[in-house]
């Protein structure tokens, strides 16, 4: 089973609720400067959710990665108030049925698990390079976003010699809609008016939770 996290598991963007609680003492004008500008450019079509990372992990350029990373974590831990109690209820049953569990975030992929914990599961998140321990801006493609989630699907799947036929994917917004059109069973869980709209044309199930 295929999960987007933000907005189906988690309330809310987990990256962005991270990084503003581990950019407090690191962070520049110049950093914050270059990521407004990124996020005015994505929003507005120029730039893409590549560069959107890029300048989101420039904030923590040139930090030692491991202390970085421990103190994302230990953010992750403490938004655990923001799970979807319903999602989180159907994430066990899937686990105590023995059924593999993917989920996509735009977190890195230790924090995924740092606020899941102690479920059992696949987790692709972003990762950005490290070089000589330290950050770097760098970030490791294909971004599990949009058409990188259909990616990594197909190499999860494909490593165990499973059909993405057989397969179901809950997401939230019009760019996990590669991933839907491509599995078996597909669930919108609140989609955004785009992804509604998109659902309704295509006859795909729709919840609110």
């Amino acid at each position: 089973m295929f999960f987007t996290l933000d907005n189906v598991v988690y309330n809310g963007n987990l990256a962005f609720d991270i990084a503003r609680r581990v950019a407090r003492g690191v962070r520049t004008l110049r950093a914050i400067g270059a990521l407004s500008r990124s996020v005015i450019g994505y929003r507005s079509g120029i730039n893409t959710m590549d560069e959107l990372v890029r300048a989101a992990s420039g904030i923590f350029a040139g930090q030692p990665a491991t202390e970085v990373m421990a103190e994302a974590c230990r953010a992750a831990r403490s938004l655990r108030h923001n799970l979807n109690p319903v999602a989180l209820s159907v994430l066990e049953r899937f686990q105590a049925q023995g059924v593999p569990i993917v989920i996509f975030s735009l977190a890195p992929t230790e924090t995924i698990h740092a606020l899941l914990e102690p479920l059992a599961f696949t987790a692709f998140g972003s990762a950005v390079e490290v070089e000589n321990g330290l950050i770097s801006q760098n970030v490791k493609l294909p971004l599990p976003y949009a058409g990188g989630k259909l990616l990594l699907a197909e190499s999860f799947l494909a490593r165990r010699s499973l059909q993405i036929s057989q397969t179901a994917f809950y997401g939230a917004s019009s760019a996990d809609e590669p991933l839907l059109a491509s599995v078996g069973i597909p669930f919108c869980v609140n989609g955004s008016k785009r992804l509604a709209r998109i659902a309704i044309e295509r006859g795909w199930m729709m919840y609110k939770v």
